[in-house]
């Protein structure tokens, strides 16, 4: 388990019960760190406060030696992600980023990124736009085919948007924010399912590698579980369809 802390220490915790131990340093707060493939590496983006060190430094855990990337725009970093192959995902200064890290090229994908994320191989992405701190600062989301160069964008989603995740298979989204709803669709932005119950602001999401479940937390201070959705959702259906498929139900509330 790789974690950062608000000092800017970068810190591994081993999950077989060995000693947790300290990989690196920045100065100011660590927003984004990230495990590599295999969990053979680890990546952690800083410049929160000091843009001299908005850089990503890459770790091998094996050797200890790290590899430094430096995008030379002082745009502090974001959020990392992995891709299946081993590039490294990077949004820092508004604008989505993919290093490889063999020739430590940078290229931009999707301008006008606040969150994203991504298909395993990095495929597809997610990118919401906006959505601050406040709920007027609306947050929307898009789908971006980078192989085919396409944008989609997710209206079913709602424009509150302040955390993503796609699913391992990268066929569905999940998507919440301000108006405290967990939305779970597919990402071709058909009507997505509607999951009631946090009550605050949802500001990040997991979901399992068997995609069987979606994780989702909040600012009321819980992490919810939720079975990943199947079927048509509630409010698509006729109403003798809903009644029926209620009137099988027993823990739900409509």
């Amino acid at each position: 388990v790789a974690v950062t802390t608000g000092h800017g220490a970068v810190l591994i915790a081993p999950v077989d019960g060995s000693p947790p131990f300290e990989l690196g340093f920045f100065r100011g707060r660590v927003l984004s760190v990230a495990v590599g493939p295999g969990g053979a590496t680890v990546a952690a983006g800083g410049g929160v406060v000091d843009p001299t060190e908005a850089v990503v430094r890459v770790w091998d855990l094996a050797t200890r030696e790290v590899t430094q990337l430096d995008g030379g725009d002082g745009q502090a970093v974001q959020q990392l992600r992995f891709t299946t192959d081993g590039r490294l995902l990077a949004s820092s200064g508004g604008r989505l980023w993919c290093w490889d890290l063999a020739t430590r090229a940078r290229e931009l994908l999707v301008d006008g990124v606040s969150r994203f994320a991504s298909s395993p191989d990095g495929g597809l992405v997610v990118a919401l736009a906006g959505g601050s701190s406040s709920p007027q600062d609306a947050g929307t989301a898009a789908v971006h085919d980078l192989a085919r160069g396409t944008r989609v964008e997710l209206r079913t989603h709602g424009t509150s948007l302040r955390a993503v995740a796609v699913g391992p298979l990268g066929s569905t989204v999940a998507t919440g924010g301000h108006d405290r709803v967990v939305r779970v669709g597919p990402l071709s932005g058909d009507e997505p399912h509607l999951l009631f119950g946090h009550q605050g602001l949802v500001s990040a999401f997991a979901v399992s590698p068997d995609g069987r479940w979606v994780a989702s937390g909040s600012r009321d201070g819980t992490i919810r579980l939720w079975p990943t959705p199947s079927g048509r959702p509630f409010p698509t259906l006729p109403r003798e369809e809903l009644l029926e498929r209620l009137r099988a139900l027993r823990s739900y509330r409509v």
